[in-house]
């Protein structure tokens, strides 16, 4: 005869509190980053200074080998460094945003005359 869970009795799995592989791997690749001092952002800002600098001296670049290599222009490296700022952009600058305001304001009126005012 099969005999089922008691109430309350907990069978298998993992231990309560105990976080999952993909959390100690996200966990670890965070400290990793922590401890380097380099963060994503940092890449990106570097890489764009890199191709704009490389694009304003004029430098051609050669990609790949054989007859796949492929020869990247000084145009080419404005426009992928243009590229990766836009991607940076979020992180760095602000976004404008609408605002609605309601304003309420009590105005009042009051009528000062003149005794001469009064004779007109």
């Amino acid at each position: 005869m099969a005999r089922g869970s008691a109430p309350g009795e907990r069978r298998g799995g993992r231990a309560k509190g105990t976080p999952n592989a993909a959390t100690n791997k996200r966990r670890e690749v965070a400290e990793a980053a922590l401890a380097s001092g380099l963060t994503p952002l940092d890449v990106m800002l570097n890489t764009m200074r890199k191709l704009w600098e490389k694009a304003e001296t004029g430098e051609c670049e050669v990609q790949g080998e054989g007859e796949r290599a492929k020869i990247v222009t000084p145009m080419e490296m404005r426009l992928m460094a243009a590229d990766v700022a836009q991607k940076a952009a979020p992180f760095v600058h602000p976004k404008l945003s609408n605002i609605e305001a309601n304003v309420t304001a009590q105005v009042g009126v009051r009528v000062v005359a003149s005794p001469e005012d009064e004779a007109l």
